[in-house]
């Protein structure tokens, strides 16, 4: 990650280095065209078996000298690092500003960053609730502007919104502990034991816990090729326009995740990409999130990834209507379902959006088995030829009249779509 800290009019360009544990470094490219590394100290990584909160505590240049030192109270308010001591004056400018947990102090405000909602540690409290109730069992999470389930020192908020990284990360360590032998000692020479440990790691590619964690950040990925403000609507759209598609494609993850069935999670123009360990089964898409079967890449040349970001768009472009007018009418498609109108339209817009985002595009397979044909096209004719642009705009399905009258509802309209649409081919 890059980063320009600008200080008396003059840029020094910082970037973060990171490891398995975490940030340890930033690279400093100053202003005279010299170079120098300053290295990060934390509490210690946050993992199960650790209730360390990765705060920022010291920087070190390349000699070891301390050219920074913060320290914190329970809620993340800076405090005199020498004392330990609430500020009782207007408090040192730290050299950067990233502290509690690792996240960004807004320290004009008193306020922290958490990416997804502003946090305030003089209350302990974030400034907007969280949308969802994550465990409806645990009375903590019914005050949904509280901070970690109010226990500070146990966990973390990383993407200011969820704790489901750091929920299975205890069920990985629950499993190593009680399915996996970990308790074992007496069986210490034993490789399961032996081996039950050496599997336990929540920062690496492979755990449940990374992967948690990126299905988090997933809700806060959005498409590069859109403006600036296109990419904080098309995120906000997720809580408001998209709310139901997202609710139920994050959980649907986040469980597929929980029982060992995620593969690999990776990023696309706004989507979440969950790789089953399953093959064969196709995918589904519901808001952002893309759960596919064993082979599905975030590559604009793949084919089932083609034809699920289709999905996304409709999802961004229909919001409440998505399930009602493209979800559950596909679920109940008749045979030939590729053929479906709202498959056809997913491949029409996926195809668009391809064509309009990559130059020369030809990673579209019209022809031979499993292809994302569309009605009308002919590949032997260039994309801009005037059949093959009507071929696309037939192919569109849009929100018919009935649509509009019933409103955003699901299972009605739902129903009703499913008989209308299994009509038209």
């Amino acid at each position: 990650m890059l980063k320009d800290k600008i200080m008396k009019g003059q840029t020094t360009t910082l970037t973060y280095q990171s490891s398995p544990d975490g940030l340890y470094g930033l690279h400093r490219h100053l202003p005279d065209g010299s170079e120098n590394i300053h290295y990060l100290h934390t509490d210690h990584t946050s993992t199960a078996l650790s209730t360390g909160l990765g705060s920022w505590t010291a920087v070190t240049d390349e000699t070891g000298t301390v050219v920074d030192e913060q320290s914190y109270d329970v809620w993340g308010n800076r405090r005199d690092p020498a004392t330990w001591t609430s500020y009782n004056y207007t408090p040192p400018e730290p050299k950067y500003d990233r502290g509690f947990t690792g996240h960004e102090h807004l320290d004009g405000f008193q306020l922290i960053n958490m990416n997804g909602r502003m946090y305030d540690p003089v209350v302990g409290r974030m400034l907007a609730p969280d949308n969802f109730v994550q465990t409806p069992d645990f009375s903590q999470n019914f005050n949904r502007y509280s901070y970690a389930l109010n226990n500070p020192l146990m966990f973390t908020d990383p993407s200011g919104k969820f704790l489901f990284a750091g929920i299975t990360a205890l069920f990985d360590f629950a499993e190593t502990i009680f399915t996996k032998g970990g308790l074992e000692f007496w069986n210490w020479n034993k490789d399961y034991f032996q081996n039950a440990w050496s599997d336990f790691d929540p920062s690496a590619e492979w755990s449940k816990t990374n992967k948690a964690f990126k299905i988090d950040m997933g809700l806060f990925k959005s498409d590069p090729n859109k403006t600036f403000g296109g990419r904080v609507l098309e995120i906000l759209s997720r809580f408001t326009w998209q709310a139901p598609q997202t609710l139920l494609g994050y959980s649907g993850s986040v469980i597929h995740n929980l029982l060992g069935g995620v593969k690999s999670v990776v990023y696309y123009g706004g989507a979440t990409v969950v790789e089953s360990y399953s093959e064969g089964w196709g995918g589904i898409t519901l808001g952002s999130y893309i759960n596919g079967a064993k082979g599905i890449t975030a590559d604009p040349d793949n084919r089932l990834f083609q034809h699920e970001y289709g999905h996304y768009l409709q999802s961004q472009t229909s919001g409440w209507f998505y399930l009602s007018k493209y979800g559950i009418p596909s679920a109940l498609s008749k045979d030939s379902h590729n053929q479906h109108p709202a498959e056809q339209d997913a491949n029409v817009r996926a195809f668009k959006y391809f064509n309009k985002h990559i130059d020369g595009y030809s990673g579209w397979l019209h022809t031979g088995l499993n292809n994302n044909a569309m009605n009308g096209y002919d590949p032997s004719l260039p994309y801009n030829d005037p059949a093959n642009q009507a071929a696309l705009r037939d192919g569109r399905l849009n929100l018919d009249w009935f649509d509009y009258l019933l409103g955003p509802q699901i299972i009605i309209p739902g129903l009703i779509n499913a008989f209308v649409l299994n009509s038209r081919y």
